[in-house]
């Protein structure tokens, strides 16, 4: 019978080791495996944060756009009810995530604080741009709602994550 050399022997381990070496082999990518998961996770965390950040300003946008005849002898109306649009939107968007708007606390355990809504009018052919209250929009002008405002970072040394994540998100749309 031909003797065995010790590479051959080695491949020939006990299904008992093989078992072992795989368990230790799992143990050691695990953490990997962690980490691959909680940076998805907080990567989606603040895209969710930055996309519904974004919907708002487009439908604080549309509002204005739509409105602007009905709020003629009233901008600071306009500008107060597309604000008030802007953070309908934000609150049905974010739930219990959103902690502030504007300075006003909703919930002290949310991770999301909107620190400013802006509507501005701006005229490209006068190159003018009024905003907020002041704001007198003209005919063929653009109405721009801008929010900003930050989420909460748990994992900050993810490559482009900074505690706290700064949003800027903006609309524009021609008057109607």
């Amino acid at each position: 019978m031909r003797r065995r050399g010790p590479i051959l022997h080695r491949l020939d381990l006990p299904r008992k080791a093989q078992a072992g070496q795989a368990i230790l082999e799992f143990m050691l990518i695990l953490p990997l495996l962690f980490v691959i998961v909680a940076a998805v996770w907080e990567y989606g965390r603040v895209f969710d944060a930055q996309l519904v950040a974004q919907n708002a300003a487009r439908e604080g946008a549309r509002f204005a756009s739509v409105n602007t005849m009905t709020y003629t002898g009233c901008n600071a109306c306009l500008a107060t009810e597309t604000t008030k649009r802007v953070k309908d939107y934000l609150q049905s968007g974010y739930g219990p995530r959103l902690k502030s708007f504007v300075g006003t606390l909703l919930n002290p355990n949310g991770d999301v604080a909107i620190t400013a809504v802006t509507v501005c009018y701006m005229n490209d052919g006068a190159g003018t741009t009024t905003c907020g209250a002041s704001g007198v929009p003209q005919p063929g002008d653009r109405v721009q709602v801008a929010v900003q405002g930050t989420v909460r970072v748990f994992m900050p040394f993810l490559p482009g994550l900074t505690d706290p994540h700064t949003m800027i998100a903006s609309a524009a749309m021609l008057e109607q």
